[in-house]
């Protein structure tokens, strides 16, 4: 059934998100000329929003930090909202373990406390826009 789904996706050339994740993961996964020319292009690997990386996702990043190991991910697990999508807190959870890096909690939301550091860059992106910003 899935080569059926495959073949009729290559005939009309359609493709989604996950198709794209999944041949990505299969080319880096089975071809390390591919790998090492795609990861090289990336000294440093940022993911915002962790918390809703998928399966698929995470393999990736995996696949392409595996050269350089710089990879950092910032996400809050109590916001995970893609679970439908795959998506798992655990995968975030698992981050320390899995890449052998620290885990630093942030603690305080910068941006959303009356002092915050990116309160005058707010201010001053509402001036030009010509908005009031109520903080």
């Amino acid at each position: 059934m899935v080569e059926i789904i495959l073949l009729a996706a290559v005939s009309f050339a359609a493709t989604n998100i996950d198709d794209i994740l999944l041949n990505m993961n299969i080319l880096l996964r089975d071809n390390p000329v591919a790998l090492d020319t795609i990861s090289s292009r990336f000294r440093y690997i940022m993911v915002d929003e962790y918390q809703d990386t998928n399966h698929a996702q995470y393999l990736l990043t995996a696949l392409l930090a595996e050269g350089s190991g710089n990879i950092c991910v910032v996400g809050d697990d109590d916001q995970s909202i893609y679970r439908f999508r795959g998506a798992s807190p655990q995968i975030m959870l698992g981050f320390p373990k899995d890449f052998r890096f620290p885990k630093i909690p942030l603690e305080s939301a910068y941006k959303q406390c009356g002092n915050s550091v990116v309160v005058p860059v707010i201010r001053r992106i509402a001036e030009q826009i010509k908005k009031v910003l109520e903080l």
